[in-house]
């Protein structure tokens, strides 16, 4: 940065023309604007070296740190090597701290800082997994990894979702009504962090979390359970305390094949409102697709005893009991077998996108075991393409490994 502005000002001498600090940091500000725009990694380099250019010559203003911070939130985004990205992360987060200790009015900043420490908090994690883990055989020959600099990695160590929520909450402040805001406090509750609860009674905004819940009705309806998902995500950040947005989020988690966030998102449901029947189906279902069939067994019966005449909840429970009656290794072995088949369809339809028509992909498929109708994507995951190994088929393998694996302990 130093040599950036020794360079400007030799450059201003030599065309005899006199500019302050103040009017070199603009035109390193709009250069690093400029190159922001062009949305490329080399561009987002290229602006916070001018940003942190305007920042030695002027390093007071807040916005200078906000637009550092935005431009290496956006590096850190293109970054595949986890050192690399955290540090990346570490010094955006540095920076918009530093821009909200400028001027503490300024929305932008709160909102690059909760970012950045959100990201940050990921990013740390990733770098210790892959600290700690030995080098694959193509990354033998690579020199050793480096560790982060130390400030960064400091940095790094101390991000956490507490200080992430305060970041939020201060934002907010500002504009309660921002749905970036919002979202990113959503993203700490789904990711387990329990938010104040007085202060997210506070800010529930009923009215403004009907529109998206009407927009993911509707995109559920259309089968775009992505789209529908993100909107029930949105509404929930309006209101946090409505037991139906999980238990359709849950639905579209499912129908999506991620039965872990399904579940999360029943539990939640029928822990905000017990006596919600739908939240046992949805939970039925999510425990099936976990594969852990007592449990499903448990919530279709307890379902059953808030509506005796649920059908949905009694074919769940007919399932689940099917499954139960068997031995637990088989359990086992059918959910895996099953979490299989869903990996392997997810494949098949992916490669037929590219265009490879899923070619040498060995699918196992069980046959349409739910039929659909309310059961939260259960009907869908299980029985959809060309059969190639019926249910009963299934059935049949796990039992016969489960107890080969269970003679071979015998015979040890």
């Amino acid at each position: 940065a130093l040599r950036r502005v020794a360079q400007l000002l030799e450059k201003t001498a030599v065309a005899d023309v006199s500019m302050s600090h103040i009017e070199l940091a603009k035109a390193a500000k709009e250069r690093g604007n400029a190159e922001f725009a062009k949305n490329t990694r080399e561009g987002y380099l290229a602006a916070a070296a001018e940003y942190r250019t305007a920042i030695s010559l002027k390093g007071d203003d807040h916005i200078l740190h906000g637009n550092l911070a935005a431009a290496l939130l956006e590096l850190g985004k293109t970054e595949w090597k986890s050192v690399e990205k955290l540090e990346a992360l570490a010094r955006a987060l540095l920076a918009a701290q530093r821009c909200t200790e400028l001027d503490r009015q300024y929305l932008k900043g709160w909102i690059r800082r909760a970012v950045a420490e959100a990201d940050l908090i990921n990013a740390y994690k990733k770098w210790k997994e892959d600290a700690a883990r030995p080098p694959a055989s193509w990354e033998k020959d690579e020199p050793p990894k480096q560790p982060p600099e130390e400030t960064l990695l400091s940095a790094a160590a101390a991000a956490n979702f507490a200080s992430c929520e305060t970041c939020c909450r201060a934002g907010l402040e500002i504009d309660a009504t921002n749905c970036q805001l919002r979202s990113k406090l959503q993203s700490l509750r789904d990711e387990g962090h329990t938010t104040d609860e007085t202060l997210d009674k506070a800010m529930v905004d009923a009215a403004a979390a009907a529109t998206p819940k009407a927009q993911g009705n509707a995109a559920f309806g259309a089968k775009n359970f992505k789209q529908a998902e993100e909107s029930y995500t949105q509404a929930l950040s309006f209101n946090p305390f409505d037991h139906v947005f999980y238990s359709n989020r849950s639905a579209c988690f499912a129908e999506l094949d991620e039965p872990e966030k399904a579940l999360r998102d029943a539990k939640r449901c029928v822990a905000l409102n017990p006596t919600f029947v739908k939240g046992y189906s949805r939970l039925a279902t999510a425990h099936y697709l976990n594969g852990t069939y007592a449990d499903s067994e448990a919530a279709a019966e307890r379902g059953l005893e808030i509506d005796t005449c649920n059908a949905v909840l009694q074919k769940a429970l007919d399932m689940a009991k099917k499954e139960t009656a068997e031995k637990p290794a088989v359990q086992e072995q059918l959910a895996r077998m099953r979490a299989e088949q869903r990996k392997n369809e997810k494949l098949k339809a992916l490669l037929s996108g590219l265009n490879m028509g899923g070619h040498g992909v060995q699918v196992f498929n069980p046959g349409s075991m739910m039929g659909g109708g309310g059961m939260g994507g259960m009907g869908n995951l299980f029985g959809q393409g060309n059969a190639s190994m019926s249910d009963d088929q299934m059935r049949q393998m796990a039992r016969a490994m489960a107890n080969a694996g269970s003679g071979e302990q015998q015979g040890q």
